[in-house]
């Protein structure tokens, strides 16, 4: 990451070097703010949780951080290198529960 501008991902606390726009309330749900977090973290939130509970339950950071799924993702991928993608994998109750909006 020579010569870049690292930015910090507010979920996972680390120096990134590019960060995504995520709709606090889901866009499809007419949401316009957002915030910018590293493309892990936000390939994370939209693998274990719908857009209705991101609208209704977890619009805040502390919000995410404080669901123990993610909050374990946030310990594991605090540990990993900010310069290497990594898949997010959907759990096995949020497959169950479809990925209806």
């Amino acid at each position: 990451m020579s010569g870049q501008t690292e930015l910090i991902c507010p979920l996972c606390e680390r120096a990134v070097p590019r960060v995504t726009a995520h709709h606090i309330v889901p866009k499809s749900r007419s949401g316009r703010k957002t915030i910018g977090i590293c493309p892990d973290c936000h390939g994370m939130i939209h693998a274990l949780f719908l857009n209705r509970e991101l609208e209704r339950d977890l619009s805040l950071i502390d919000e995410l951080k404080s669901q123990p799924e993610f909050a374990t993702w946030l310990k594991w991928i605090g540990r990993r290198p900010a310069d290497r993608r990594y898949r997010p994998r959907r759990s096995r109750q949020s497959r169950n529960r479809g990925r209806g909006g």
